[in-house]
């Protein structure tokens, strides 16, 4: 018989799960790495829910959502059982509010398909991602120019680009957003420049360490130096760097364009997973 588990603070969430979630380390980065983020950063004004579902001796499926944002789930690839819609009455009961649903393909649309069911909510898919991992550089041909970290005189400039980031691969950043991102970026040593000529031209950024790996995200090339490799460049030498600690690095990737699909794929990174980000209407 199914068993849901909530969890007053991350560190009771971690002694229950994290070697579960670490089965599958790379493809869990969200649901390992936010909650560690957050314990580390102990930020009190986010609320965190944390559960999952134990049949017998073992999870078989974990939720974490920062409130009130997405459900970000992981769990076996077969799991769909009455564990899911015991958690998913427990939600409702309790109005915890959520946008949606991030998740593996499969399990993603099962939980929003009990969600409509209980709630009354429909939903649509707003996002198709591929979960890649990489172990070990491919030697590929770099642009001109070279990666450095960011820097304070690189401020306005971080932020003018996380806001043009976030308008085309989320929802739009704030200017106070950017300004928060610019500001932990460069205090952390988290974010990465390539520059040709004396002159920033792409980013990418690192973000959720586990115990094994790291994330890189924030990938981006403002429109006019596109096409001259130097996304390419930059993420396989940030990718170079990061292998030099761990032993992975993960990146998300939007499942519908082939070029930067293509482009991962060269630098050496292979799909593990597609995931769905599912919106409740």
């Amino acid at each position: 018989m199914s068993q849901v588990r909530q969890y007053a603070s991350i560190p009771d969430f971690f002694r229950d799960n994290l070697s579960f979630l670490e089965q599958n380390e790379a493809a869990n980065n969200l649901t390992i790495g936010i909650p560690k983020m957050l314990l580390e950063n102990a930020d009190d004004q986010i609320k965190v829910n944390l559960f999952s579902i134990f049949t017998k001796e073992e999870p078989d499926f974990c939720l974490v959502q920062t409130v009130p944002r997405n459900f970000l789930i992981s769990g076996k690839k077969e799991f769909a059982g009455e564990g899911l819609d015991l958690l998913i009455k427990k939600l409702i009961e309790n109005k915890v509010p959520s946008t949606g649903i991030i998740g593996p393909k499969e399990l993603a649309k099962n939980f929003a398909e009990l969600w409509k069911q209980q709630s009354g909510q429909s939903y649509k898919t707003t996002f198709r991602q591929w979960v890649y991992q990489l172990d070990r550089v491919n030697n590929i041909k770099l642009s001109s120019g070279f990666m450095r970290s960011v820097q304070r005189f690189d401020f306005s400039l971080i932020e003018r680009w996380a806001i043009d980031f976030s308008e085309m691969f989320m929802n739009g950043m704030t200017s106070e957003q950017a300004w928060k991102f610019a500001e932990s970026k460069i205090r952390d040593q988290t974010l990465f420049l390539w520059e040709d000529q004396g002159q920033a031209v792409s980013m990418a950024a690192v973000s959720r360490p586990s115990r094994n790996g790291i994330t890189i995200n924030y990938v981006y090339t403002p429109v006019e130096f596109r096409g001259r490799g130097y996304a390419s460049s930059c993420v396989s030498q940030l990718s170079r760097l990061m292998l030099e600690k761990y032993k992975f690095c993960a990146l998300f990737t939007d499942a519908d364009n082939p070029t930067s699909n293509k482009i991962y794929k060269n630098i050496g990174y292979y799909p593990l997973e597609e995931f769905r980000e599912l919106t409740f209407l």
